[in-house]
């Protein structure tokens, strides 16, 4: 069947002539191909009114960021940089040590029944640091008691059989003795008038002899009673020695029951306390370690080049990593003759008082030990003009116009509440004081009126 499009003429267009579409059919991938190019169209225009809408967004965004992030200036004190005569010190490091340190033992072997202190305590000399079962050196004191009561008991009923009294210590002062020595003396007395009597004729020979015999006879007498007194009084020696001997064995053991309570020898903190209750110790166990700390020492390492510049007396200043911003005042107590021979260097032993107990032992120390005699001139600057950073560094801010310049500077000793500026600024120029805490690096301020 012939094709009723294709047996239509061709139409003429009167402008170009032969039209081919009013020739070809019209077919379907052609309107497909078209959707298509108009859906792309449609997505890139969206696609460039998003862009264009977030950049827009996000230049507002920064803009008002710029707006907000403007800090107002700080206002701050300033004060300019000075040249003055800086004490010359020599600088050193080392640990802190215990002033005293004592392991503390028993002076009796015994059980522990008692420790009423622990670690971290603080002690007086005196304290009671632990008791010890007391009960035998108890009884030990009443059995040496009752010997000495026993030994002047006999050393009484000696010198009573003597004729003593209980005071009495001399054999003359017995009563026979000093009844006889009466009787010699009054005969004595006879015998030198009658022999007056004789030269003057007024007696005679016989009467004079008869006397005479009568002083020797009492003199006689004496010397027996006083050889009896002296040998019963030998006995009383004995007695007395038996007496000496028991009090002293008395007094040993009161000493050992006072020994049962161990006591602190030094004011200090307890170290250690390695006992406990029901413990068996002897004389060479430790019972408490003290140490002093009212007081430190600081064992200070000189180098070799600096030994000849430090001498017993110099006042020195002590510092720690756990106080960076204070000052412990001390001085050279000693200082040990011979060089480390490994780190060579001297030892100077630092006494540094610590009343607050703020120092401890084993902490380290850096030392600047005064010289006064010798002088260097340097830059200085308040105290308050020194900010630290975490990191441990020392910033000075510098007055540069209307900005504050952050300055990184070496420091040295403080001197009256300046501080020595080794390096990191010049004399003259202006430093923040108050305020310096709360700057950065280019901050804008305003200085206070001065």
């Amino acid at each position: 069947m012939p094709n009723a499009v294709m047996d239509k003429p061709p139409r003429l267009d009167s402008n170009i002539g032969y039209d081919p579409a009013a020739v070809a059919p019209s077919h379907p991938s052609n309107r497909t191909r078209n959707v298509l190019i108009a859906a792309a169209l449609g997505l890139a225009i969206l696609a460039t009114i998003y862009y264009f809408g977030i950049r827009g967004r996000a230049a507002s965004s920064a803009a008002a960021g710029r707006e907000t992030s403007v800090v107002a200036p700080v206002t701050v004190s300033t004060t300019p940089a000075v040249t003055r005569e800086i004490p010359s010190y020599v600088e050193a490091s080392g640990s802190l040590i215990a002033f005293e340190s004592a392991d503390v033992a028993p002076l009796v072997p015994g059980k522990i029944s008692e420790t009423p202190v622990n670690e971290g305590r603080f002690v007086r000399r005196g304290d009671v640091l632990a008791r010890m079962d007391d009960r035998d050196a108890k009884l030990r004191v009443q059995q040496a008691d009752a010997a000495v009561k026993q030994a002047e008991a006999a050393v009484k009923q000696a010198k009573e059989t003597l004729g003593m009294s209980a005071g009495a210590s001399d054999p003359t002062l017995v009563a026979e003795v000093e009844s006889a020595r009466a009787t010699w003396k009054l005969a004595e007395v006879n015998e030198r008038r009658y022999a007056n009597l004789l030269s003057s004729g007024d007696v005679s020979q016989a009467q004079y002899d008869e006397f005479k015999a009568r002083a020797d006879t009492a003199r006689s007498a004496y010397d027996a009673a006083l050889a009896k007194a002296k040998s019963g009084w030998a006995s009383i020696d004995v007695q007395l020695s038996a007496l000496a001997s028991a009090t002293a064995a008395r007094d040993i053991a009161r000493k050992a029951l006072a020994d049962t309570v161990i006591v602190a020898p030094l004011d200090g903190y307890v170290a250690e306390r390695p006992t406990a209750v029901g413990e068996w110790v002897t004389t060479s166990s430790r019972i408490v370690t003290i140490v002093q700390s009212d007081r430190l020492k600081l064992l200070l390492q000189v180098s070799e080049s600096d030994a000849s510049r430090v001498t017993n007396g110099m006042s020195a200043t002590v510092r720690v990593d756990a106080y960076p911003d204070r000052d412990f005042a001390g001085s050279v107590a000693t200082i040990i003759p011979a060089l480390d021979p490994a780190a060579r260097a001297l030892i100077a032993v630092i006494v540094v008082p610590n009343k607050e107990g703020l120092l401890k032992p084993g902490m380290f120390g850096t030392a600047k030990v005064l010289e006064s005699a010798a002088v260097v001139r340097g830059v200085v600057v308040p105290r308050d003009a020194i900010v630290r950073t975490p990191a441990g560094a020392s910033l000075v801010y510098v007055v540069t116009g209307d900005r504050a310049v952050a300055h990184t500077v070496q420091v040295g000793h403080d001197i009256d509440g300046m501080v020595h500026i080794v390096s990191g600024i010049d004399e003259g120029v202006d430093v923040v004081t108050s305020g310096a805490g709360a700057l950065s690096d280019g901050a804008a301020i305003i200085p206070a009126a001065r």
